[in-house]
């Protein structure tokens, strides 16, 4: 009797796989990311022209001015020492034009959540101009916004208010609207972080159904639950890549990722005996990878997502435990093939 090959081949696809995909880096190092904090404008004053808008997004990461054509703004750079007026940082112009001066302190510190900056400004040199957006919106990272520490602040108000130095704790942003001056206010809140355990338990049935699939129907039987995993894990990631501006660190990488399970999990259900190991195996890979990149929206409250939170959640315990079990299946080795039984009904003579 011949035995099968051990699958090293789709072992050694999914190893490299989720290598990979667990060392890719998202596309900014200030990309919108789940957390617990969530900022947001209460005031402005006064207010902004009919059609502008002001909002967060990312939680408490990015602040975003939308101007309609025929209005103007200016965002003045971060005050230091010393200066008599703070530089601009930002200009958008009356033809929806927006740019950025390259000079300004905050260019630099901006670039990382807890970034500083090295530039010292010249109040008497003349702004240095790219243009980061010609349709009248931007979304910037604003130090003002946000805690300014990875560990959590240890005094917080009953009500979750984080104390950001202004009146009750609130935040504030100076702009120059149409040549008026303008502050946006708003205020930070520290939220609960959920639970994961419930999320726990669907990654543990997710795992324990494709693997009875697998036993059950085979690497194909196993590989349509995958379709349905990878279809999930590709509306979550779009949802969350749409959520974010692109010229504010959007990373398009999760959505590869989920549509490679989806192509490789359709392949397994529907191609030929040939490619189904290697199908399968970079389908358990691209879903692992997956959810390692996202694994902490099964444990942050907020979310950079337009879909609901838990719908986000159960999409990524699901491509997590459906990659799992598909990984068992491959370390497992694919049954040996049961002999078949004597017919009974069948009377074996011996010869003379």
């Amino acid at each position: 009797m011949t035995r099968r090959p051990v699958p090293r081949a789709g072992l050694a696809a999914l190893g490299a796989l989720v290598l990979l995909l667990v060392s890719a880096s998202p596309a900014s190092a200030d990309a919108p990311r789940p957390t617990d904090y969530r900022s947001t404008v209460t005031d402005v004053s006064p207010a902004l022209p009919s059609g502008a808008t002001v909002r967060v997004i990312g939680g408490d990461s990015l602040l975003e001015l939308s101007l309609p054509k025929g209005h103007t703004a200016v965002i003045a750079d971060y005050p230091t020492s010393g200066e008599a007026e703070p530089v601009p940082y930002l200009r958008f112009d009356a033809d929806g034009t927006v740019r950025r001066n390259t000079l300004a302190v905050a260019t630099t510190a901006n670039q990382a959540r807890y970034g500083a900056s090295s530039t010292v400004p010249d109040p008497g040199a003349a702004p240095r101009w790219e243009t980061v957006a010609t349709n009248g919106t931007y979304a910037w990272h604003d130090h003002r916004i946000h805690w300014m520490s990875p560990k959590a602040p240890r005094v917080v108000a009953a009500d979750g208010r984080v104390d950001l130095g202004g009146d009750d704790g609130t935040w504030s942003v100076p702009l120059e609207v149409d040549g008026k001056d303008t502050v946006v206010t708003g205020e930070l809140v520290l939220l609960p972080s959920p639970s994961a355990a419930a999320w726990a338990v669907l990654v543990a049935a997710a795992t324990a159904v494709a693997l009875a699939l697998g036993v059950r129907f085979g690497l194909r039987g196993a590989s349509l639950l995958g379709v349905g995993a990878a279809a999930g894990a590709v509306g979550a990631a779009t949802a969350t890549w749409r959520a974010v501006p692109p010229d504010a660190g959007a990373s398009v990488i999760p959505v590869l990722v989920a549509a490679v399970a989806l192509v490789a999990a359709l392949a397994g259900a529907l191609g030929p005996a040939r490619v189904r190991l290697v199908a399968v195996a970079a389908t358990a890979a691209s879903l692992l990878g997956w959810g390692v990149l996202r694994w902490s929206v099964l444990a942050r409250a907020v979310l950079p997502t337009t879909l609901d939170p838990w719908l986000d959640r159960a999409a990524t315990a699901v491509a997590i435990g459906v990659g799992l079990g598909l990984a068992g299946l491959l370390v497992k080795g694919p049954s040996p093939r049961r002999r078949a039984d004597p017919d009974p009904t069948v009377t074996v003579t011996p010869t003379a």
